[in-house]
């Protein structure tokens, strides 16, 4: 069986299916990393053929510059799926999709207003996430907003380099941002937070928190300021701590 398209052959690779053999266009060798460590890692041969040449293959010149030949799709049937839930002592569960159409170009048009309006709410939050750094840099080292901004654009930039080229295999396999992901989640938004209330609770004290919060309103004193105070200082890190704990045993387990 022929299936073409870069995403259905890179989700094939993915779901262990067998392909004997990848055809590639000429110009794509080395650019796709993932493709080449899942095509490495299987033994499968991957050829770099002429544009027209893949073309001849797919019978179809909507390929992507990618084609593969696998093993043809075994199909099942209601009953196979039946026997199947029974012997696992499950409840068979079946989804029948009928009337499926061909969107044509709207999935494109949607999936490139998305991925704008994506852009444009990233932009945003990396000017206010930027903001924060620059200003510590320009007080702490006394040089330049200009500088500042440079320096911390330029490591930004660097790191999301590395994290980018991660996605694609070429940083032997590790997936920089899902790394992150585990230790921030994990470790520094807990340990932060457990920080957060013991500075609060028993450094600044919750009196100074209170005034500090009322200062620019129009009541004096906190609702529930005492309850507010008890949670900072006792429920509050507890709760987190309890989190910081499950997660790190969640992780190893």
């Amino acid at each position: 069986m022929i299936i073409f398209g870069k995403n259905a052959i890179l989700e094939s690779l993915r779901a262990e299916k067998a392909i004997y053999k990848i055809y590639m266009l000429d110009k794509y060798k080395g650019k796709f990393g993932e493709i080449d460590a899942l095509a490495r890692r299987k033994n499968i041969k991957i050829e770099y053929r002429t544009r027209e040449e893949l073309s001849r293959l797919a019978s179809d010149e909507h390929h992507q510059g990618f084609v593969a030949e696998c093993a043809d799709f075994e199909y099942s049937e209601v009953e196979d799926i039946m026997d199947l839930a029974r012997s696992r002592g499950e409840q068979p569960f079946v989804v029948i999709l009928d009337g499926i159409e061909d969107p044509h170009n709207l999935g494109s048009i949607v999936r490139v207003v998305f991925f704008m309006l994506v852009l444009f709410a990233a932009i945003t939050s990396a000017i206010a996430l930027i903001e924060v750094n620059v200003s510590v840099i320009t007080e702490k080292l006394k040089i330049k907003r200009k500088w500042s901004a440079i320096i911390v654009v330029a490591a930004a930039t660097a790191l999301g380099v590395v994290v980018s080229l991660s996605q694609g295999g070429f940083i032997g396999g590790v997936d920089v941002l899902d790394w992150f992901d585990k230790v921030s989640n994990t470790f520094l938004l807990p340990f932060t937070g457990i920080l957060t209330c013991i500075y609060v609770g028993y450094v600044w004290k919750p009196k100074n928190a209170i005034a500090e919060i009322t200062a620019h309103s129009e009541t004096e004193t906190l609702r529930l300021g005492k309850i507010w105070s008890l949670n900072i200082r006792t429920l509050c890190p507890a709760l987190i701590a309890v989190l910081f704990v499950y997660g790190i045993v969640d992780l190893f387990r």
